[in-house]
């Protein structure tokens, strides 16, 4: 068995429903419930400075299965695990409807959002506050038919560019004969730009780029999406957006593998692609090459499914990757195909891995087991020491009837066991971090002394008189508090992580 699953089977408590979890650095908090438990919170989304979220509020349910609702923002505080205000009503910005519904962009003014109104009209939100906003109504000419409204993400210029679907028919995916994804450039609203057009299968179906969405690159004014190459298998392509009416393509991928939701990302000077692999427990992440147009393998992700609550778990896609401590990372979702494997009606799992080229990449199931519920929408909001996982849940086959319920998980990176854990003038603490059993190691001669250790919740594990040895061999991993306290009185405190 590959190292790496040896590894998280040591990251989950004893029990392995309880939630927190020490790995990589890093501790992974217990599942909190994000906002009022009456609201339904659709869809959030997070701006890419950690300071906003968007999210969708249902209304009307439709008998196609969308619904009507409105488009609300408001402040999140990473710390404190917080919206502002508490039930995210923060800003009404517009009525919409699921599939047109807004996403959230950056410039190098900040963050703003852009949807589509119940009549078809382009809306702009520039975000100015937690509970503030200026909306602009685009003058692109209304158009019921467009879905999937997303602008980009690039804080390092004040071009605005939005692309979109729009469908020759009623516009949910498998519903119309073909599909365009287009552009235009917020400084010309006017010019709708078609990239291309594609056509739904004959026999029924989703087109290539409703399998492969498209999705923006960080940083960068370019975007990927799906395409069927001649042995019927989903590509990935790649468009870069020059100008208000010019852009470039360029195919990425040639592999005899279906790319399932690719999802982009820009780090460290080189871009990457990270698609589920044929409907199956496989993320692959690509890399681009020094030379040439089509990306190399960087690394494998499968899942172990001894670690995984689902009858049969499948399907994995929906990547969303952030940066903390220094290095990439991505949440995914597992949906389970004993109930027929759709992420919008099936039991769901979210999984993280490390993005690093490892053979055995780090692999941890963050979710908690849930038998009743939809686990689905993975979202990612970073600020390099803390991270908000979070998913949403509602009732298995109740898909947009507005009970959506917002849970999340707070990261955190564990301080390295320096001078500031150690106190002047005590004794050490070694090995910290422990696979189980540590050590004091007194300076001269050992006084008389006692110890007590404590877990998170302030329950006392162990107590002891004059022994040096802390055994945590048989507690699980997390976060422990030591006291010692010497004859003389002298007090002194640490924290030890135990692996």
């Amino acid at each position: 068995m590959k190292t790496s699953i040896i590894f998280t089977l040591l990251l989950y408590f004893s029990c392995p429903f309880v939630s927190a979890q020490v790995f990589d650095g890093m501790f992974l908090g217990p599942e909190t419930q994000l906002g009022d438990p009456n609201i339904s919170y659709g869809n959030p989304e997070f701006s890419p400075d950690g300071k906003y979220m968007i999210w969708f509020e249902h209304d009307t349910l439709l008998p196609s299965g969308e619904a009507y609702g409105k488009m609300w923002h408001c402040g999140i505080d990473i710390d404190t695990k917080a919206l502002i205000p508490a039930d995210g009503k923060g800003y009404l910005a517009f009525n919409s409807s699921t599939y047109k519904r807004a996403n959230i962009g950056i410039d190098s003014n900040g963050p703003y959002y852009v949807g589509v109104n119940l009549a078809g009209r382009f809306v702009k939100v520039e975000i100015t506050g937690n509970t503030t906003g200026t909306k602009t109504i685009l003058p692109t000419a209304p158009d019921v038919q467009r879905r999937g409204i997303f602008p980009s993400k690039n804080p390092n210029s004040s071009k605005q560019y939005v692309f979109y679907f729009r469908a020759d028919d009623y516009p949910l995916p498998g519903d119309a004969d073909s599909i365009d994804v287009r552009f235009i450039d917020l400084d010309f609203p006017t010019k709708e730009i078609l990239v291309e057009r594609q056509y739904e299968p004959a026999g029924g179906g989703w087109a290539a780029m409703d399998l492969a969405v498209p999705r923006w690159f960080n940083d960068l004014h370019e975007f990927t999406y799906g395409y069927f190459d001649a042995n019927n298998r989903n590509q990935t392509r790649l468009v870069e957006i020059t100008s208000d009416t010019n852009f470039t393509t360029t195919n990425i991928t040639n592999d005899a593998v279906q790319h399932n939701d690719p999802s982009p990302f820009y780090y460290q000077n080189k871009r990457y692609i990270m698609p589920g692999i044929n409907g199956g427990l496989e993320i692959r992440t690509y890399r681009e090459p020094f030379i040439g147009n089509i990306f190399n393998q960087f690394q494998s992700s499968i899942p172990d499914t001894s670690l995984s609550f689902l009858d049969q778990p499948c399907r994995a896609l929906s990547n969303e990757p952030f940066v903390i401590n220094g290095n990439y990372y991505s949440v995914f979702l597992l949906s389970d195909c004993a109930q027929g494997g759709a992420f919008v009606n099936s039991r769901g799992e979210v999984w993280l891995h490390k993005i690093d080229g490892s053979s055995s990449p780090l692999l941890v199931r963050v979710s908690e087991p849930d038998t009743v519920n939809v686990i689905n929408e993975p979202e990612v909001v970073s600020n390099g020491q803390k991270a908000w996982l979070v998913y949403s849940k509602f009732p298995i086959g109740q898909f947009s009837q507005g009970q959506d319920r917002m849970f999340m998980k707070l990261l955190r990176v564990l301080p390295t066991p320096t001078s500031k854990m150690e106190p002047t003038g005590g004794p050490q603490v070694a090995p910290n971090p422990t696979a189980g059993v540590s050590r004091l190691n007194w300076p001269g001669q050992v006084p008389e002394f006692s110890l007590q250790v404590t877990d998170m919740t302030g329950r006392t594990i162990l107590e002891a008189e004059n022994t040096s040895e802390i055994d945590l061999s048989t507690h699980p991993a997390g976060l422990y508090f030591l006291k010692v306290r010497a004859a003389d009185g002298q007090e002194y405190a640490y924290r030890i992580v135990r692996n």
